[in-house]
């Protein structure tokens, strides 16, 4: 059986939904079964605990032989992942499979990336075998604008001109399920993109074209970013973080990688494709 982490996420819901479709079962680490029952398949195992319950991961690690590590970004992300990691050696789990992002690095300026990059020391010192994901930004958090796009025809980004090889979330987790029911990716580390690096004004003709109707990038500085995100409701700490990993797209997060060919033997989705299917989501009412 395999153990997701980061279960009720984006990722974490798409995972588990295309397991559920492969008739792998799943138990999920939830802190709240009752929620989560909504939005994951009705053949998920829920399991109430959370990152913190070293306790609880013991026990939600008993019968499992593979694990999917995705954890929420926290200050505490590397004490969090790490229980996941000392818990799943302690039950002699098969495979641990660590949902990373594109560059960690313990040299990064930006402290997520050095978060993710920790976690992955501490896996390949635990003698667990292991496979790192590393997506680039998620074609879907551009959903998180769709308001501003129905209502303004804008949305907006602190990237200024960078380029960025988006990835869909689904092929995310498809790569997430090759490596998990498939043989011979333990060691390896799939760096996950798009098939092409795109500007945000790119992105936005994208964006007009699947609705037909005007759609602008409206760049924005780092500190207008941070206030905004703290103003919907994000703690100042998130925007910081956030902010700070943004700062390290410009040009790295531009690179084109095999990750969803190589784990899938699939291209990726492009965002044409994606802003058409989502078309109906940032379109005015008629």
């Amino acid at each position: 059986m395999i153990l997701v982490t980061g279960a009720t996420g984006t990722n974490g819901v798409e995972l588990i939904s295309q397991l559920a479709a492969m008739g792998e079962p799943c138990r999920a680490l939830v802190r709240d079964p009752q929620e989560s029952a909504k939005l994951l398949p009705p053949d998920t195992e829920l399991f109430r605990g959370d990152l913190g319950d070293r306790a609880a991961l013991d026990e939600a690690m008993r019968g499992i032989e593979k694990v999917f590590l995705l954890c929420p970004v926290h200050p505490k992300q590397v004490e969090w992942e790490g229980n996941v990691v000392d818990a799943a050696k302690a039950a002699g789990v098969r495979h641990l499979v660590k949902f990373s992002v594109i560059h960690a690095s313990p040299e990064s300026r930006s402290a997520l990336l050095r978060w993710h990059a920790a976690t992955e020391d501490r896996i390949r010192s635990s003698g667990v075998p292991f496979t790192f994901l590393r997506p680039n930004m998620f074609m879907q958090e551009l959903l998180r604008q769709a308001d501003a796009i129905r209502s303004q025809g804008q949305f907006y980004l602190p990237l200024a001109g960078a380029k960025v090889s988006l990835v869909d979330v689904r092929d995310n987790a498809a790569v997430a399920a090759a490596v998990l029911t498939g043989r011979g990716h333990e060691g390896k580390t799939y760096e996950i993109t798009g098939p092409a690096a795109l500007s945000f004004d790119e992105v936005a003709l994208a964006l007009a074209e699947a609705t037909g109707r005007p759609i602008r990038y409206v760049p924005i500085t780092m500190e207008q970013f941070k206030q905004a995100f703290a103003a919907a409701g994000a703690p100042q700490w998130m925007a910081d973080v956030v902010a700070e990993l943004y700062a390290t797209f410009h040009p790295a997060n531009s690179v084109v990688r095999e990750g969803v060919k190589r784990a899938t033997g699939k291209e990726p989705r492009t965002f044409d494709s994606f802003a058409r299917e989502n078309a109906a989501a940032i379109r005015p009412p008629a």
